[in-house]
């Protein structure tokens, strides 16, 4: 995007005909914790709990380390060049239920 527009990814901005300049967005909103591509919709979020003891049936699950973290669903696009989408993400998260900011 042009400069006039916005200053890339992660930046604050509004399409020019919203009746928010982009100076309000970036001065007076709080910015996202965490963004996504556009066109890939999250459908649903949950949050894993890790159990060292399984039910009955189960043979396996994710590790301990990954206690904790959010996975997202996105559904997909349709109508984009190259697609995106139609998968399962994870989110790193603290102890006290934020994004993991530091750790890529």
């Amino acid at each position: 995007l042009p400069k006039s527009v916005g200053f890339g990814r992660g930046t604050q901005w509004s399409w020019p005909s919203f009746s928010t300049p982009d100076a309000v967005c970036r001065e007076e909103r709080i910015p996202p914790e965490l963004a996504m591509q556009a066109h890939s919709a999250p459908l649903g979020i949950t949050f894993y709990k890790y159990a060292s003891e399984l039910p009955a049936g189960c043979s396996g699950s994710f590790p301990e380390f990954m206690d904790g973290y959010a996975f997202i669903a996105f559904h997909g696009s349709w109508n984009r060049d190259i697609p995106t989408g139609y998968k399962v993400v994870y989110v790193k998260m603290t102890d006290d239920g934020f994004i993991n900011s530091t750790d890529p």
